[in-house]
């Protein structure tokens, strides 16, 4: 008599194989979740007109934008595009008639979408060591709060800062998973 293999015995209970890894042992996976809080975001446009999210949150859809952000560290991120809707965190219902709101939405920006020549510079504070870089675009998602990006139709270009040799990358989508 010959004995059932693990595929013919209904008894048997198949055990998960553990799956490779590219993450060196001891780090953390990275964090899915969003921080509470990013660094104050700046805007300027053409014409802004403001919005009510499916989650009853303030947008505002812009034109002709320029979106700056400086991070505690030092770093400098740019945004700039022909058209695009800027998502907070504010509650839409909320009045938004002082000049104090204003600082408060800098505070609330979330993400942005951005649509038509876009064009984002990126300068770490330590430019010597890291290298600036920029990328164009058709379109661009960024999450501030997790600093996800994803952009389509993209060209990044960057200098290697230890040997001087340009680097440039073509792709019809290029996502950004965390600044590091």
């Amino acid at each position: 008599a010959t004995q059932p293999t693990a595929l013919e015995d209904p008894t048997h209970e198949p055990r998960p194989l553990p799956l490779p890894t590219t993450r060196p042992q001891g780090l953390a996976p990275p964090a899915t979740r969003p921080a509470n809080t990013a660094a104050p975001v700046s805007f300027r446009a053409d014409s802004i007109d403001t919005l009510r999210t499916p989650d009853n949150k303030l947008a505002a859809a812009i034109t002709n934008v320029r979106i700056y952000q400086e991070r505690p560290n030092g770093d400098f991120l740019q945004l700039q595009s022909d058209r695009g809707v800027v998502y907070t965190r504010i509650e839409h219902a909320r009045k938004i008639d002082d000049i104090g709101a204003i600082k408060e939405i800098r505070d609330a920006v979330s993400a942005v979408y951005l649509e038509g020549d876009v064009r984002v510079t990126f300068t770490p504070a330590d430019a010597a060591s890291k290298g600036e870089q920029t990328l164009e675009a058709n379109r661009i998602y960024y999450d501030f709060l997790t600093d996800r990006a994803v952009l389509t139709d993209a060209v990044m270009h960057s200098v290697d800062p230890t040997f001087q040799i340009p680097l440039i990358v073509r792709a019809d989508t290029l996502r950004q998973l965390s600044r590091n």
